[in-house]
């Protein structure tokens, strides 16, 4: 087996996750800076709806004024990743469950410049569970 540059390796392990998994990044303050299209379409939006926006048009008003939704926010800052299962609001008001990673992406002096989410759609199997 030949052996593979880290970047070029690194390139390739990016893509095939942004392949099979929803994926969203964020600026350090949650503002959306770019989605794939798996999720685009398990929320119900366009790339142009999003770009831009903050990451609280997913929750609902009351989660978003939430203190545990600012310290969710300040832990990514100080570099720390959040997994879970999280609920989320599609654009037609229904929920939508994922399981996600959010990962902070440092520079490198160590400071957070970016979150990348990648997520699962697990809605169905939650709704089964509920039931």
């Amino acid at each position: 087996m030949g052996v593979i540059s880290f970047d070029k390796d690194s390139r390739a392990i990016c893509a095939a996750l942004r392949k099979s998994l929803a994926e969203i990044e964020f600026d350090p303050a949650g503002k959306i800076v770019d989605a794939n299209d798996k999720f685009l379409n398990v929320l119900g939006y366009s790339r142009r709806e999003v770009i831009g926006q903050h990451h609280s048009m997913f929750v609902s008003k009351e989660e978003s004024a939430a203190q545990a939704y600012a310290e969710f926010w300040r832990a990514l800052q100080r570099g720390e990743a959040q997994v879970a299962e999280f609920r989320r609001r599609h654009k037609n008001g229904s929920d939508v469950w994922i399981e996600a990673s959010y990962n902070p992406i440092v520079d490198g002096h160590g400071k957070v410049y970016k979150v990348i989410k990648f997520a699962t759609d697990v809605t169905a199997k939650k709704r089964e569970s509920l039931e």
